[in-house]
């Protein structure tokens, strides 16, 4: 819980979004005990039903958050499709973010206050942009010259 209310990095959000949703299948375990078994009362409810209000919000706010992140790293992958089809060639890296020496070229932060790292690659005449879920997740939006921008599975909302 301490994560939730102190990170604002939004992998690690996601991450302690994914474990909250495990303990508040627990809570929902015991309510459903208690409903057959009331030995406690109405008292006997209150930290599970905390649990899952807590838990319903915190999933809620991490879903929110990355909502602006997601159309971020949308729209990049489009001015970059542009530039890409325009030039003949991809960009190597964007100007303006933050310079990497691994298979990505650039990176940046995006978010108000739980921050998505959205990183780009190129190889001549494809590219990837990448929204970072987890610490081994992404949304991977992909393109390059006459190719078709590719976007990752629309989930449900």
């Amino acid at each position: 819980m301490l994560i939730l209310a102190t990170t604002r990095s939004g992998p690690l959000l996601y991450a302690a979004g994914g474990l909250f949703a495990f303990v508040c299948f627990f809570a929902v375990l015991k309510m459903l005990y208690l409903a057959f078994h009331p030995d406690g009362g109405i008292a006997a409810l209150t930290w599970p039903g905390l649990l899952l209000l807590v838990g319903a919000l915190a999933l809620g706010y991490s879903r929110l958050a990355l909502d602006p992140a997601r159309a971020f790293a949308q729209s990049t992958a489009e001015e970059v499709q542009a530039q890409c089809n325009k030039a003949g060639v991809c960009p190597s890296s964007i100007s303006g973010w933050t310079a990497r020496n691994d298979r990505w070229r650039s990176e940046i932060l995006v978010g108000k206050w739980a921050k998505w790292p959205v990183r780009y690659a190129a190889v001549e005449t494809q590219f990837d942009v990448s929204l970072m879920l987890a610490f081994d997740v992404a949304e991977e939006f992909s393109g390059g010259v006459g190719l078709p921008l590719q976007l990752p599975a629309q989930r449900p909302n």
